[in-house]
């Protein structure tokens, strides 16, 4: 498993749901509405996360901006994640 360096965080490829209808004409007609954030799970935690990330656990679900940066990464089982800068995570789902 990779182990994120710094402020980063590896979190699992949120999968979404094509919900959407296509016109004839090729228009796209969203059946759910516009969302902004991704929910996601961590995997990993980077070793330079300070004090102010010390809430951001391995298991812990996440929210951040669908628009973030990231790095893909794929293992050797095929299973895609993404690396993400402690600092984008807008909030943890607390359950």
């Amino acid at each position: 498993m990779l182990k994120p360096l710094g402020n980063r965080v590896l979190v699992k490829q949120p999968i979404e749901k094509d919900e959407d209808d296509k016109t004839a004409s090729g228009f796209v007609l969203s059946k759910k509405p516009y969302k902004p954030l991704v929910e996601a799970e961590v995997t990993a935690v980077g070793i330079g996360i300070e004090d102010k990330f010390s809430a951001i656990k391995v298991g812990s679900k996440i929210y951040y901006n669908k628009n973030v940066a990231f790095e893909e990464y794929e293992d050797e089982t095929g299973e895609k994640y993404w690396i993400i800068e402690a600092k984008e995570i807008l909030g943890i789902i607390e359950e």
